[in-house]
């Protein structure tokens, strides 16, 4: 049972330094012009946990079905707000449905969940931080600018005792 607790952990640390390389890359990718092969859509939203911002949150755009491009990925602000760019920092997403991963990190001088968690645990629930179990979906139409909120609740601990 430990050794897939390992495995596990180990797993999401990947994936947590793929997206990070990613967003490194697309934002050094910024200056040489349009990259991507699809015509884009400005897509943004906002990410709140329990009717509250959740800042400082990545929120990942899977391409799900027939939908063409490599999605991409925004960083929440401290209003919870975000604007979804591609792998290569251009603002926008292609049209199509995605299935969708928002993740928070705890840093090691995190407070309240994020500091009971533990030094760079994910503190939200895997129905949205983990890219197989996630129910999260997001649809960027034709045209326009395509808004998707995520309304999150945390996951409450049963107390100890």
């Amino acid at each position: 049972m430990e050794a897939s607790h390992v495995n596990c952990s180990a797993a999401r640390y990947v994936q947590a330094a793929i997206w990070g390389a990613a967003l490194l890359l697309g934002a050094a990718g910024c200056g040489g012009g349009q990259q991507s092969t699809v015509a884009l859509v400005p897509a943004v939203g906002t990410v709140t946990i329990d009717g509250a911002p959740l800042p400082e949150a990545v929120v990942q755009f899977i391409p799900a079905g027939e939908t063409r491009g490599q999605g991409g990925s925004g960083l929440t602000n401290a209003e919870g707000a975000y604007k979804a760019a591609t792998p290569f920092g251009e603002p926008g997403l292609p049209t199509g449905e995605y299935k969708v991963v928002i993740s928070k990190r705890a840093l090691p001088t995190g407070t309240g969940a994020a500091a009971a968690a533990g030094p760079d645990a994910e503190v939200l629930a895997p129905a949205y931080s983990d890219m197989a179990k996630t129910t999260l979906k997001a649809r960027v139409p034709a045209g326009g600018e395509a808004t998707n909120d995520f309304a999150l609740r945390a996951v409450k601990k049963p107390p100890k005792g």
